[in-house]
């Protein structure tokens, strides 16, 4: 059987790692499919039949190993091994006029691997002006991010010190700026289906007509 972890919460280690408020599901050998089991104040965690495991600060692979071990030293679990995920860590994306929340199930998540399972940036979307803002929100730090081309990208890993990276933190907010049309691109935009209209009451006219005659 396998376990999995999910985790989010005050005293959270730096990028992932195991804090205060993390929480646990597990699959078999434990009595519910998916249970939760949550980070106590003092980073301890009590787990069936091991009891009581510090897990703070560590990473999900250390956490992995540790259960592992700890598991198939029980002659019940012999040779079984352990599987941990994130479940309660998430980022908040907008995206032009919409929003929603993503759950960060692993430790590294790459900005761009974000955007793709999200379906890319589309048309009406600005990749060159996209805002990734961290931190506490009262002074939080944003970091605009051009995506337009690798080049743009780097120079703007460059500059985001003391991250130099796209990987997601908890909590992290993602704005991506909506392309505003022109007047004159909304005047098309309306006029594209007057003129299919018109166009329309015109050939019934001249049906009309052709029949009159």
């Amino acid at each position: 059987g396998g376990m999995q972890q999910n985790g989010q919460g005050q005293g959270q280690g730096q990028n992932g790692n195991m804090g205060v408020g993390n929480v646990i599901g597990g699959g078999n050998p434990f009595p519910l499919e998916s249970p939760i089991f949550h980070v106590r104040q003092d980073g301890y965690i009590h787990l069936p039949v091991i009891g009581n495991v510090n897990l703070l600060k560590l990473t999900l692979h250390q956490v992995d190993s540790i259960l592992t071990t700890k598991y198939s030293a029980e002659k019940l679990y012999q040779n079984c091994y352990v599987r941990t995920r994130y479940m309660n860590k998430r980022v908040t994306v907008y995206r032009g006029n919409s929003g929603m929340i993503f759950p960060l199930r692993n430790e590294k998540i790459h900005l761009l691997e974000l955007l793709a399972s999200l379906g890319g940036l589309d048309k009406e979307l600005r990749g060159s002006n996209l805002r990734l803002i961290r931190g506490d929100l009262k002074a939080p730090n944003i970091y605009v991010i051009n995506l337009r081309t690798a080049q743009t990208m780097q120079a703007s890993i460059d500059k985001m010190i003391p991250y130099h990276s796209l990987i997601l933190e908890p909590n992290d907010i993602i704005y991506i700026e909506p392309i505003r049309k022109t007047f004159l691109e909304s005047i098309g935009d309306i006029t594209a289906p007057l003129a299919a209209i018109t166009g329309t009451i015109t050939t019934i006219l001249l049906l009309t007509l052709t029949l009159k005659k």
